[in-house]
């Protein structure tokens, strides 16, 4: 392996890393070799957290927002409502929630596939339909239906 430094960039290597340039490079190298020939498990655990990064960010690249994130249990005030966009294509197998909560490799290997496949994606609404949303929200709540989970009262509120 090979490296050029310009300034005292080297000294990073030694003061923060505790190592020298060489040992960084050679396992970099070890690690671009080897990193395409070790199989890859399918746990329920990595498929979780697959899914649950599909989503977020795609949400990110839609709204054109890095910061915001996904919100299962306020999903229609917290991102339709505010940012215009609806996830569409949800597996009607899978309840919809964090794909944290998925406790078979099934269900987590089918959410992973319509998410890579762009099966189930996000659109963005137009004003209408967010309106729409809105107004579906509001008569649900008439009626009596829960929407999203209602915040605890504070302790200190006088």
């Amino acid at each position: 392996p090979a490296f050029a430094a310009s300034g005292d960039s080297a000294i990073f290597f030694h003061e923060i890393l505790k190592t020298d340039v060489y040992s960084v490079l050679r396992k970099f190298e070890m690690w671009a070799c080897t990193r395409d020939h070790v199989p890859k498990t399918d746990t329920l655990v990595s498929m979780r957290s697959e899914c649950a990064n599909l989503i977020t960010e795609s949400l990110q690249t839609i709204t054109q927002n890095k910061k915001v994130t996904m919100n299962y249990a306020n999903y229609d005030r917290a991102i339709v409502q505010k940012f215009h966009v609806k996830l569409v294509g949800w597996p009607e197998d899978i309840k919809f929630a964090t794909p944290h909560t998925i406790y078979t490799v099934d269900e987590a290997r089918l959410l992973r596939h319509y998410l890579q496949e762009k099966s189930c994606h996000w659109v963005k609404l137009s004003k209408q339909e967010a309106r729409k949303h809105m107004a579906s929200i509001v008569e649900k709540e008439k009626e009596g239906v829960i929407i999203g989970r209602k915040r605890k009262v504070r302790s200190d509120k006088g």
